[in-house]
């Protein structure tokens, strides 16, 4: 009997050191698939960490270059205008080159409004990491929109609506274009009269208006100098650290 108990209870003992063993391996089994998962969801949380610093870079510095090549534009645009199409332009009109200064104004004016434009978005790289800034980040953003939208409206007035009184292509005749937007040709005047009848209710700032040359230095001239103030304002912000931008913009150029 003794040695048959001593039997039973070693055989009882290694039962309870087998499952005992079961048990530890299947929790090492089950931390070791935990800690696997655990170790994939942080890559992930890694990878899409680098994914979206990577989104949020290239958003930032795409419209940073994009508005650095447009500035470099404009100073050439500028450049070309007083060194070559000015003249042109003035033996059109019949004007001297002093009262043309205001074309070369507007390009150097998009020229430096794409300058402020390129380093608000560096300013936003920086700026707009935290969360907690959110609706000072969204407000910022649609005022920078505004600014965009008054530029490619200056942008529109220099580049497309000069159009109709200077061409890359013109010879230096003045059959293309005179003071008044009226064509020489009689036989043009009453499809002119119609044109200007049908003209007639459209604003001065209507992108499709025709103007003649004095309606466009006035309308070239406000524009510049209101997209000028906007921009001046919201450097202003930016020195001072956005502190009331909402009260400063509550009105916009349109």
């Amino acid at each position: 009997m003794c040695i048959r108990d001593r039997y039973e209870h070693r055989v009882e003992t290694l039962e309870r050191e087998l499952r005992r063993a079961e048990a530890v391996k299947e929790a090492a089994t089950k931390t070791e698939a935990t800690l696997r998962e655990t170790r994939e969801a942080l890559d992930e949380a890694k990878r899409e960490a680098a994914k979206h610093s990577l989104e949020r870079y290239t958003h930032y510095y795409e419209r940073w270059a994009a508005h650095g090549a447009s500035q470099r534009k404009a100073l050439a645009d500028r450049e070309e205008w007083e060194t070559r199409k000015a003249r042109r332009l003035g033996d059109l009109q019949n004007t001297p080159p002093s009262q043309l200064r205001f074309i070369a104004d507007a390009l150097a004016q998009i020229a430096e409004c794409r300058r402020v434009l390129k380093w608000t978005y560096a300013h936003g790289y920086y700026r707009w990491q935290k969360k907690k800034e959110a609706a000072l980040k969204n407000l910022f953003e649609h005022f920078q929109g505004e600014a965009e939208a008054c530029l490619e409206k200056l942008h529109f007035w220099v580049e497309e609506k000069i159009k109709q009184f200077v061409h890359d292509d013109d010879d230096g005749d003045d059959e293309n274009v005179n003071d008044d937007g009226d064509d020489d040709d009689d036989g043009n005047n009453n499809g002119d009269s119609n044109d200007r009848s049908a003209d007639a209710s459209e604003s001065p700032q209507s992108p499709s208006k025709k103007l003649n040359f004095a309606e466009y230095r006035s309308m070239l001239t406000g524009l510049t100098a209101v997209t000028k103030g906007y921009f001046e304002r919201l450097v202003a912000e930016l020195e001072g650290g956005l502190e009331g931008i909402s009260a400063r913009y509550s009105a916009s150029p349109s």
